[in-house]
Order: C-alpha cells, then sequence, then structure tokens
C-alpha cells in the first residue's frame, strides 16, 4: 500500500495558535502493539525473552518513506521503519526527505513480508527512529523474527 501524507505546522512552519472555539478533537490512535511491547521490553529491568516482542514485530505493519534508503552506522547497514505513518512523515521532514510541498510518499508492508522478501540478509532494521521506544535490531534478530 502506498499513500502520500503532507506534514503538518509545526515541521514546516511555526505552530499557529489553536482558534478560541474549537471543536474537540478525535482521541488520538491507539499505540500499535509493537510500540507497546517495545516500551514493555525497555522498561523491563533485565532483558526478558525476546519472543513476545519478536512475534510483535513479525505481526506489525511496517511504514517506511516510499524511497528508503539504509544508513550506515557503525560499519553495519541499518534501514529506517516506523510503527505508523506520521511517524515516517515526521522522519521525512525531520531528515529533509519530504517533497516541497511537504508530502511524504508512505509505504506500508507487512514486516514478515518486508524481512522474507526485500530487506537484504545483512541489513538490520531501526524501529521508530528517535523515539524514546526506538528498537534496533540486527539483521540476525530481524530473521529471527
Amino acid at each position: 500500500m502506498r499513500e502520500v501524507l503532507t506534514l503538518s505546522g509545526d515541521l514546516l512552519s511555526p505552530a499557529l495558535e489553536p482558534p478560541l472555539e474549537q471543536e474537540s478533537a478525535p482521541p488520538p490512535e491507539p499505540e500499535p502493539v509493537l510500540v507497546l511491547a517495545a516500551r514493555s521490553w525497555q522498561a523491563a529491568e533485565e532483558r526478558p525473552d525476546p519472543t513476545l516482542l519478536l512475534a510483535s514485530l513479525r505481526n506489525a505493519t511496517l511504514h517506511l518513506h516510499a524511497e528508503a534508503a539504509t544508513v550506515l552506522l557503525g560499519g553495519r547497514e541499518w534501514l529506517p521503519v516506523f510503527s505508523t505513518r506520521q511517524r515516517v512523515a515526521d522522519y521525512a521532514g525531520a531528515a529533509d526527505l519530504a517533497d516541497a510541498d511537504g508530502s511524504v510518499d508512505v509505504v506500508a508492508l507487512p514486516a514478515k513480508r518486508l524481512f522474507e522478501h526485500y530487506l537484504p540478509p545483512s541489513v538490520g532494521v531501526v524501529v521508530d527512529s528517535g523515539e524514546e521506544h526506538q528498537l534496533v535490531l540486527a539483521a540476525q534478530e530481524v530473521r529471527d523474527a
């Protein structure tokens, strides 16, 4: 699935004051199960068995920039992937990857399909780069998912 998102205000220009009379905003979308599993994993005092985390990853839908490229860190390649479309848009805006009009092409794929068919065997993933619950999974960990 491919869609185009447009970045919102604060990434492109200073935030505007909200109007005084404003309808109540819809409640925020619940966090994906993958994010909840990542937070639980990171909050544990000792690293728990990764089975739940890897199962959550395997069953997740991952979102990435349509022209995603790997990044080289520590001599290894990593692919930035995200748990939501909005996180891709935020990352693309911060990394200056958005189109001139502020739009971002986003591709959504089941993680299992991405790992089995598109991700080279030596490439790891960074899930939700820059977020508090960020996950860095080496290539072998991704293959185990």
